[in-house]
């Protein structure tokens, strides 16, 4: 999804360059990020696999930005803000988590 959604965004940066943009402004302008996805996997290396294939997504993606805005991105050093969100847990314990919650936010009653 992430990269379906950078490639799209890619074409209309490419766009906006054409008619009115300068090359600053649309390195100001990537706006899909990978702190902005969200997972689940079962075990903590999982997890791991998960946010390093983010990573590499994103490097891939800021690659192709690079090449249409002519100009270098830094991507190094990695930082943990810049990273999806990737619980461990399996799918019914966090649904369950997340009802407990929200019942808690709202106080539900039992």
């Amino acid at each position: 999804t992430y990269i379906s959604l950078r490639k799209l965004e890619n074409k209309i940066l490419k766009e906006l360059a054409r008619y009115s943009m300068t090359m600053e402004e649309i390195e100001n302008s990537i706006k899909v990020s990978i702190d902005q996805f969200y997972g689940i996997e079962i075990n903590d290396f999982a997890v791991a696999v998960a946010k390093t294939a983010m990573w590499i997504a994103e490097n891939q993606m800021l690659q192709e930005t690079e090449i249409l805005i002519k100009k270098n991105i830094p991507v190094l050093p990695l930082a943990f803000p810049s990273a999806a969100t990737i619980s461990p847990s399996s799918p019914t314990n966090f649904f369950i988590k997340f009802i407990i919650t929200v019942a808690t936010f709202f106080r539900l009653p039992n």
